[in-house]
């Protein structure tokens, strides 16, 4: 019949044995003529920027708010973060903790160029506290913590020291007390106005 297969045939195939073979091997020779720019191009490749993280400065790409739980386009996280909901939505977290000293004080200084980190307490573990202690004007012989001690500062202007200073002087000065013969100075003064007064009224 026309339509049947035609049965299949296999091709002889006549295999040649590997030791009538000859096994020629060329060394490739070390390539020293690598000049700076081919390396320069390696390291290029080798530290090229990935796509997947050089995407994350595109304006389109989206970033995640943890504290407004909604996804910000980058190039509107920075207006994003002075908007007023993400102030608002910022009022739980804790209110920075600022020092009243600043660069202006020596001692500040001081410590910064000793390694103090300004975030951080005093001590090398920085345990120690972290603000400083607030001090009074001791001019005067009042016990520690008396009522008519001064007001406590952090620091004092020169000019506060010396009207502390003077103050604490006139005090003493009216607080010192006067000696007999001062004391019998005085009498004879009273004693003898009152004298020309009782003259004037008899008058």
């Amino acid at each position: 019949m026309a339509n049947e297969p035609k049965p299949y045939t296999f091709k002889k195939v006549h295999f040649v044995a590997g030791a009538n073979l000859e096994r020629t091997t060329v060394e490739q020779e070390p390539n020293t003529s690598t000049n700076g720019n081919e390396i320069a191009d390696l390291y290029k490749q080798m530290t090229k920027c990935n796509p997947s993280i050089s995407s994350a400065n595109d304006p389109q790409s989206i970033i995640y708010c943890s504290d407004c739980e909604m996804d910000i386009l980058v190039g509107t996280y920075q207006q994003h973060i002075r908007g007023m909901a993400h102030m608002i939505s910022r009022e739980s977290q804790p209110p920075p903790d600022v020092l009243e000293l600043n660069s202006a004080n020596k001692g500040f200084q001081i410590l910064r160029k000793q390694g103090w980190n300004y975030a951080e307490g005093l001590g090398v573990s920085e345990q120690g506290r972290r603000h400083p202690i607030a001090t009074t004007f001791k001019y005067d012989r009042l016990c520690i913590g008396h009522k008519r001690s001064g007001p406590k500062a952090i620091t004092h202007t020169w000019h506060a020291i010396e009207r502390a200073r003077m103050g604490s002087k006139s005090v003493r000065q009216i607080q010192k007390p006067m000696s007999g013969k001062v004391l019998a100075e005085q009498a004879q003064r009273d004693a003898r106005k009152r004298a020309e007064m009782i003259h004037y009224m008899n008058q």
